[in-house]
């Protein structure tokens, strides 16, 4: 049989399996012992000549702790190509005592309701009395009718595993992948085997990167789909597949046709018509949400989508697709894996590793990348969950063209301004200016201004002064490159409580929405994962503050950098007697900062709050008597 080993530095995506058992600790020599842990996880795969699948799974796992039915339920995901069968779990309990799994235990979800699509399903296993020192032996099979549904393993989990081990007979030819140097490999040519002895927990942390350093995927050359058999070589041929299913092939509709007319009627540009199509998409087809795995692979035909008013990626980007292409524009349907999903092995071509579709409108050297599936996306702009991933263009040709989305990085900024005003009687009054541009600005933008003015007060301005001091704040300009924010806010000066002081001094709070911000966000300073940010952006910040002549300020000015090739910070204070100025220059230079570099940062950031005076002291001008 044909076998050939892959490697790539790009991961993969599929909707399949897992198992719900979580930590409650990190992982390491250092730290206390899971709440549970795999004595073995053995996996056994047959692929049959009919491109029909058989997966047996038999597990052992030890509960360290007392646990909850979150850390000792199995979570399956079924749908009419996938089939849970002879399922056996059997918990021994310390005192020697065993029970094992009723059938009437076994909970079915219907994940979309019966109007969409009934035929997927959750099933929920309960591991029977997963008590502290109890030992559970878990054994099931699934059956797979159609290959494309075919998991990937992931064999590092949220706890440890003893003893993972892989067997893989298949009656066609496939080829395999494995995370580089984690494996023993044994191809004997009837069995392919792989195992590793000691595999560690994978901490689960705020914004990190998908695992995927313990992984394998198994694809054959070849499967069956809607009674018609497919061979996958290569991306032409995932293309091709695709394009089977969708619209290319569908012909022309009336009324498609017809609507498309009317909503070009008054475009004056070709920008105009692009946009008013893709407004017609966003605003009348309500998305559902059915990713590729549960959903199925093909879409609803166009005049089906307009009638039923709703659909997932797929159907409303095929009925966007077939709008343009009415009124004689080039446009195709894109499949992507989205950024919080493992990205593709581009040496391992298969349909099942998208998860997504857009649209792609225009030639190579002109290309509009849109996603009708976003309520709240600006006509031209990909969201975020988009960004920094290829995307694969389905041509009608059946070419295939693997491409990242052409999303500047550059101008992402936010700058803020805030202006403080003493007066001889304490009372201060705050002036905020909060200027976002371009993607940054895109990552709060929505049709409603007050949503995006709820979520800027949510990220930015959430640590402003009580509420029982007055505050105004509106959304001077909303647009998808732009977002202006003003407003102003009233507090009060704090004093100091001295024993025998001749004076009273006094404390003021400056508020800094990009320290809160970035505190929210390095909030760690023993991080174990990479952390994932939205993207690469700046953010400037001006403090501005003027006492009356009543007043000066106690504090000396200090300056404060850290510089990396992936980050810089500049913070700087100016203090002279009656005024105050303090600067803040932030710039991320990409989407992520592994492990190492983001505990460095937050320990600076840590270092800079407990040297920052916070809050600055106020202190009474002596008057002189003549």
């Amino acid at each position: 049989m044909l076998r050939r080993r892959v490697h790539s530095s790009w991961p993969v995506i599929f909707f399949g399996i897992w198992l719900a058992f979580y930590p409650v600790s990190g992982f390491g020599e250092n730290f206390v012992k899971p709440v549970a842990q795999y004595l073995y996880d053995s996996t056994f795969v047959h692929i049959n000549s009919n491109c029909t699948a058989v997966i047996r799974y038999n597990q052992k796992i030890l509960f360290n702790k007392q646990v909850t039915d979150k850390y000792s339920n199995i979570i399956i995901q079924v749908n009419k190509n996938i089939e849970l069968d002879d399922i056996s779990i059997i918990t021994f309990l310390p005192d020697g005592r065993s029970v094992e799994l009723a059938k009437d235990e076994i909970q079915t979800i219907s994940d979309f309701g019966t109007q969409f699509y009934p035929d997927s399903k959750t099933k929920i296993i309960p591991v029977p009395l997963a008590r502290e020192l109890a030992q559970a032996e878990i054994s099931y099979k699934i059956r797979y009718s159609n290959l494309l549904y075919l998991p990937q393993f992931f064999r590092q989990r949220e706890i440890p595993t003893a003893n993972s081990y892989i067997a893989v007979r298949s009656e066609i030819p496939f080829r395999f992948y494995a995370s580089p140097g984690q494996f023993r490999l044994n191809d004997s040519g009837d069995v392919l085997e792989l195992w590793n002895s000691e595999i560690p927990a994978y901490p689960i942390e705020g914004n990190s990167q998908v695992s995927d350093a313990y992984r394998i995927m198994i694809r054959p050359d070849r499967f069956a789909y809607d009674d018609r058999e497919y061979k996958i070589g290569d991306w032409a041929d995932v293309v091709r597949f695709y394009n089977l299913l969708s619209n290319p092939n569908w012909p022309q509709n009336d009324r498609v046709v017809g609507l498309a007319d009317s909503l070009c009627l008054k475009a004056v540009a070709r920008t105009d018509s692009l946009k008013a199509l893709y407004d017609f998409v966003r605003e009348n087809v309500r998305y559902i949400s059915a990713d590729f795995g549960r959903g199925d692979f093909q879409p609803a035909a166009p005049e089906e989508i307009l009638n039923r008013k709703y659909g997932d990626c797929k159907d409303q980007s095929a009925l966007l697709v077939a709008l343009y292409r009415s009124v004689g524009f080039s446009a195709y349907s894109g499949l992507l894996a989205t950024n919080d999903k493992q990205a593709i092995i581009d040496t391992l071509p298969w349909p099942s590793v998208f998860n997504h579709v857009i649209v792609v409108v225009g030639s190579r050297g002109d290309r509009f990348f849109l996603d009708p599936s976003q309520a709240s996306c600006c006509f031209g702009k990909l969201p975020w969950l988009c960004r920094n991933r290829p995307v694969l263009i389905c041509r009608e040709n059946g070419e295939a063209d693997l491409v990242l989305p052409p999303i500047s990085d550059e101008g992402n900024a936010v700058d803020i301004s805030l202006i403080y005003r003493v007066n001889s009687s304490g009372d201060i009054h705050c002036q905020t200016r909060l200027a976002l541009y371009r993607d940054m600005a895109f990552a709060y933008y929505d049709d409603s201004s007050q949503k995006v003015l709820a979520e800027l007060k949510k990220s930015l301005l959430a640590n402003l002064p009580a509420d029982q001091y007055q505050r105004t704040f509106r959304l001077e300009k909303q647009a998808p490159d732009m977002i202006i924010v003003s407003g102003s806010f009233i507090d009060k000066l704090q004093p100091i409580a001295k024993e025998s002081s001749p004076t009273q001094d006094f404390l003021i709070k400056l508020f800094s929405p990009s320290l809160d911000y970035f505190k929210s966000i390095f909030d760690n300073v023993d991080r174990f994962t990479t952390y994932k940010f939205l993207c690469p952006f700046r953010l400037k910040e001006t403090i501005d503050l003027t006492l009356p002549d009543d007043f000066q300020l106690w504090q000396d000015s200090l300056s404060l950098d850290y510089n990396e090739p992936e980050l810089q910070y500049h913070f700087q204070l100016y203090s002279a007697g009656k005024v105050c100025r303090t600067y803040k220059y932030f710039q991320l230079a990409q989407y992520s900062l592994v492990a190492e570099k983001y505990n460095l940062f937050s320990s600076f950031l840590l270092k800079t709050l407990q040297t920052v005076p916070h809050p600055m002291e106020i202190v009474p001008v002596p008057h002189h008597e003549e």
